[in-house]
Protein backbone atom coordinates (compact mmCIF):
# COMPACT_ATOMS: atom_id res chain seq x y z
CA UNK A 1 0.00 0.00 0.00
CA UNK A 2 2.88 2.37 0.74
CA UNK A 3 4.10 2.05 -2.85
CA UNK A 4 0.68 3.06 -4.17
CA UNK A 5 0.56 6.07 -1.84
CA UNK A 6 4.01 7.20 -3.00
CA UNK A 7 3.03 6.64 -6.65
CA UNK A 8 -0.11 8.74 -6.15
CA UNK A 9 1.98 11.60 -4.79
CA UNK A 10 4.43 11.39 -7.69
CA UNK A 11 1.68 11.25 -10.33
CA UNK A 12 -0.68 13.86 -8.92
CA UNK A 13 1.61 16.10 -6.90
CA UNK A 14 -0.91 15.90 -4.04
CA UNK A 15 -0.72 13.81 -0.88
CA UNK A 16 -3.36 11.08 -0.96
CA UNK A 17 -4.78 12.14 2.42
CA UNK A 18 -5.28 15.69 1.11
CA UNK A 19 -6.96 14.36 -2.02
CA UNK A 20 -9.34 12.19 0.03
CA UNK A 21 -10.20 15.12 2.32
CA UNK A 22 -10.92 17.36 -0.71
CA UNK A 23 -12.87 14.83 -2.78
CA UNK A 24 -14.76 12.74 -0.22
CA UNK A 25 -16.99 13.37 2.76
CA UNK A 26 -18.72 11.55 5.58
CA UNK A 27 -18.16 7.87 6.26
CA UNK A 28 -16.36 7.31 2.94
CA UNK A 29 -13.76 9.94 3.85
CA UNK A 30 -13.31 8.55 7.37
CA UNK A 31 -12.97 4.99 6.08
CA UNK A 32 -10.42 5.77 3.38
CA UNK A 33 -8.34 7.93 5.72
CA UNK A 34 -8.41 5.15 8.30
CA UNK A 35 -7.13 2.64 5.72
CA UNK A 36 -4.29 4.97 4.70
CA UNK A 37 -3.31 5.67 8.32
CA UNK A 38 -3.41 1.95 9.15
CA UNK A 39 -1.26 1.08 6.14
CA UNK A 40 1.38 3.61 7.19
CA UNK A 41 1.62 2.55 10.85
CA UNK A 42 -0.78 -0.16 12.14
CA UNK A 43 0.27 0.12 15.80
CA UNK A 44 -0.08 3.91 15.86
CA UNK A 45 -3.50 3.65 14.18
CA UNK A 46 -4.72 1.13 16.77
CA UNK A 47 -3.44 3.29 19.64
CA UNK A 48 -5.18 6.38 18.24
CA UNK A 49 -8.41 4.43 17.73
CA UNK A 50 -8.24 3.08 21.27
CA UNK A 51 -7.51 6.54 22.70
CA UNK A 52 -10.45 8.04 20.78
CA UNK A 53 -12.80 5.32 22.02
CA UNK A 54 -11.68 5.91 25.60
CA UNK A 55 -11.99 9.67 25.26
CA UNK A 56 -15.51 9.43 23.82
CA UNK A 57 -16.53 6.69 26.27
CA UNK A 58 -17.62 4.59 23.28
CA UNK A 59 -17.67 1.08 24.73
CA UNK A 60 -18.59 -0.58 21.42
CA UNK A 61 -15.63 0.98 19.61
CA UNK A 62 -13.41 0.21 22.60
CA UNK A 63 -14.37 -3.46 22.59
CA UNK A 64 -13.97 -3.66 18.82
CA UNK A 65 -10.49 -2.14 18.97
CA UNK A 66 -9.37 -4.46 21.74
CA UNK A 67 -10.88 -7.73 20.58
CA UNK A 68 -10.63 -7.45 16.80
CA UNK A 69 -6.89 -7.11 16.59
CA UNK A 70 -4.49 -9.78 15.46
CA UNK A 71 -1.70 -8.39 17.64
CA UNK A 72 -1.35 -7.05 21.13
CA UNK A 73 -0.77 -3.28 21.21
Amino acid sequence: MDLEVCSFLQLSGVDIEDAIENEMSGDMEKGLLSIIKYSRDPKKHKKETLAMALENENTDALAETIFKTDQVL
